[in-house]
């Protein structure tokens, strides 16, 4: 959990990469979410949370619901052609074809464009592993994946690791034994999320 900590003279701004990405997070999972609820969750102040909100993530509150960013013609047009570069790449012919030819078990990674998932060093290390990177458009909240992960933090909350590795073991283990009817769905689901964003010209798809 991220909270502010206190120091003595002036306050330490807590609108750091850490929490817009948790703001984005929680976001992600409800788009129902509430200020209140944010500073319960991460501990942050309501002007920080404002600040995060509105000059970070570029959102506004459209019948309560959190929209992300006034999405410009060119803006849509690069979530169009990347859903449709997607259903051509991975359509599920593809993917049986990769899964029969790939001996290696070739990784191919798709979350979106938090600084943690784009920084140097997750990039080095996507690099060395061999990991293949779908890239994910911008301002595409609404495209981001969140059906596996949030099963799986679901199950960890609690837990306390001595060092990275457990951590990294635990995680193993908790996506080792996702069913693979979930795993299905979550396929299914992306592709059908991709479509919405076709349909829809490239503009934010999901309810308002």
């Amino acid at each position: 959990m991220l909270t502010d900590e206190f120091k003595e003279g002036r306050p330490k701004s807590v609108v750091v990469p850490q929490n817009i990405d948790a703001v984005r997070e929680l976001m992600m999972q409800d788009r129902h979410v509430t200020y209140r609820e944010i500073k319960a969750s991460l501990g942050i102040s309501m002007t920080s949370i404002h600040k995060v909100l509105h000059d970070n993530l570029a959102a506004k509150n459209i019948c309560w619901r959190w929209t992300p960013h006034n999405l410009s013609i060119n803006e849509k047009q690069v979530r169009v052609d990347w859903c449709k570069e997607m259903k051509r790449k991975y359509n599920q012919e593809v993917f049986k074809e990769i899964r029969k030819n790939d001996r290696q078990h070739r990784i191919i990674l798709h979350h979106d464009n938090a600084s943690c998932h784009t920084s140097a060093a997750t990039t080095r290390l996507l690099q060395g592993q061999k990991i293949e990177w779908t890239g994910h458009p911008p301002y595409s909240l609404d495209l981001a994946p969140k059906y596996l992960f949030p099963m799986v933090k679901n199950k960890l909350p609690g837990q306390s690791f001595m060092i990275r590795e457990e951590d990294i073991d635990a995680f193993k283990m908790q996506i080792s034994e996702i069913p693979q009817s979930e795993r299905k769905k979550c396929y299914k689901n992306w592709f059908q999320r991709m479509q919405k964003c076709i349909d829809h010209h490239g503009e934010y798809f999901e309810k308002q």
